[in-house]
């Protein structure tokens, strides 16, 4: 944010960082980062060649504003490697929820921590939401521990449901979530919806 004591106005952008970790089994191995950007909020994106490499170009049936990004995960001593730096559009308005996530290595574990946190700005309670976590296939979704009741694990789609309760303006909400890796927890392949426990 900054001030022009000459014109006596203030201008806000808004930068973004995509930053990877990789541990000691990832490293060598790459995922795509899909950009989903239909209203055009993004101005500007740097990547770093080093690691990322724009395979947009490659696929004909994306969305409008859909952008795809191969990223190669880089060597553990690569400490959180800043992969990407997005800067979005001045005629952005403010968002309603933060979204704050961070992964842990420990061990045979993953741990994954996610912070949601209202707008104290947003003119009513926000209702109707949810989480939804896809899980890797180095992860082993059926060893998940999460630590608030009511999210469903979804082994088809590899993906973990979890609906988040009203969060009122300026308020947060945390979820924490651990999974084993593949090579400890077994199989991780069953059929169908599981609750969690």
């Amino acid at each position: 944010c900054r001030f022009d004591g000459m014109s006596n106005t203030s201008s806000l952008t808004i930068v973004g960082k995509v930053k990877v970790k990789s541990s000691a089994m990832e490293a060598g191995s790459s995922f795509d980062l899909v950009l989903d950007d239909e209203e055009g909020h993004t101005a500007s994106i740097d990547l770093d060649t080093t690691w990322v490499t724009d395979t947009t170009d490659s696929y004909s049936n994306l969305e409008k504003g859909e952008h795809i990004y191969r990223i190669q995960m880089p060597p553990p001593q690569e400490s959180k490697s800043q992969v990407a730096t997005y800067t979005c559009c001045k005629s952005l308005r403010r968002i309603p929820l933060l979204v704050q996530s961070r992964v842990r290595n420990a061990g045979q574990y993953i741990r994954v921590g996610i912070k949601l946190r209202a707008n104290p700005s947003n003119a009513s309670t926000l209702t109707n939401m949810a989480v939804i976590m896809a899980v890797p296939p180095s992860m082993n979704g059926d060893t998940v521990k999460l630590s608030k009741k009511g999210a469903v694990w979804d082994s088809l789609k590899r993906i973990i449901v979890w609906p988040v309760q009203p969060i009122k303006n300026g308020e947060s909400e945390e979820v924490q979530a651990q999974f084993e890796f593949e090579e400890y927890g077994g199989g991780g392949g069953g059929e169908g919806n599981r609750d969690i426990p």
